[in-house]
Formats: C-alpha cells, structure tokens, sequence
C-alpha cells in the first residue's frame, strides 16, 4: 500500500517509477501526461477509482494541490493589483509634478514675468518710485491669467496705494499676490508670454 501511494504521488509530481525494488508490488504504471498533454481538455483527470490508487492518499494529495492552486492564484492576483496600485501611484505623480521648467532658476533664463519684475517692479519699489511703482501695478493687472480670480482687485490695490504714497500699502499688495498665487503660477504657467 506504502508503494502506491508513492506511485500516486510520483505520478502527481512528474516522476517516474520505471524500476521498482519490490517484486511483489503489481500496481501497473501510471502513465504521467507531458507538460502539453496536461492541460489538453479531453485528458481524464486521475481519479481515486482508477486501478492501484489509494482513495485517500488521492483525497490528500488533491487537497494539497487545490490548496497550492489556490494560494498560487492569491499570490498572483496580489502580484498583479501591487503593480496596478504602483502603475496608478506612478500615473498620479506625473501628473501632479510640474514639467520641466525651461526659466526661471539659474543656469536657466528668467522666466517672462519674473524678468519683467526685475526690470519694472524692483527698481521702483527699491527706490521708491511711487508714480513708478503705480504704472507697475496697472500693467500687472493687464497680465492677470485666466483662473486667477484676485490678480486684477491686487493689482488695483496696489496701485491705490503706491498713488497715496503708501509704499507699506503696495508692498503689501505684493505679497498678498505673491501669497496667493506665487507657487501656482510657478507650477501651471511659469514660462507663459507677457
């Protein structure tokens, strides 16, 4: 009987029991399918009721195979929704990163806008050119961009206040700007044409 079972699991696992030591055992060869013979759909699957296989070991061994089946499966289905999941975190990155900046950041060239305030804005807020600085603010609100809501009001703000003479005042419509749109417009439109 200990034989048979070894039969069964050597045909279950591929081997061949061609020589035999005992001469009492009389259990026929399996015979085992090749690698493309055994998934071919009109081949019988062993069954226990097949001469020399023990029912149980039978039960057994087709439990355990499931069971590997299954967790193979499992394993699989894991392998392939981790590189879905790092595919999606992957897409969401790129699409969230901003593209490669082509100004702004030396060695690179100054962006539009920002050569455009080295040129206007800084020399009349550094030297508090009020007449200056207000022609700066008015121009600012020619350049706001679509989806930027506040731009224009921060512009006029500005400008108000570089008329009455309030430099605090103008420069704090710079930095509200600045605030509120700095980053965004780096991200979205830095090299955008003024």
């Amino acid at each position: 009987m200990r034989l048979s079972i070894l039969a069964c699991l050597a045909c279950l696992g591929g081997l061949s029991l061609a020589s035999c030591d005992r001469k009492d055992d009389v259990t026929p060869p399996i015979k085992t399918a090749a690698p493309s013979e055994a998934s071919a759909p009109d081949a019988p699957p062993l069954t226990s009721a097949q001469p020399g296989v023990d029912a149980s070991a039978y039960a057994q061994v087709s439990a355990d195979a499931q069971v590997s089946a299954d967790a193979q499966v499992r394993a699989d289905a894991q392998v392939a929704d981790a590189q879905v999941a790092d595919a999606q975190v992957a897409d969401a990155q790129v699409s969230l990163s901003p593209r490669s900046p082509r100004c702004g950041a030396r060695p690179l060239p100054d962006c539009p806008l920002q050569a455009w305030m080295k040129a206007k804005a800084n020399p009349a807020v550094m030297g508090g050119d009020m007449p200056g600085l207000a022609d700066v603010f008015d121009h600012m609100a020619k350049f706001s961009p679509p989806g930027y809501p506040n731009w224009v009001s921060i512009s006029n703000d500005g400008a108000r206040a570089a008329r009455l003479g309030k430099l605090e005042g103008a420069r704090g419509a710079c930095r509200g700007c600045h605030e509120q749109y700095k980053a965004r417009y780096r991200t979205e439109i830095r090299d955008r044409k003024i």
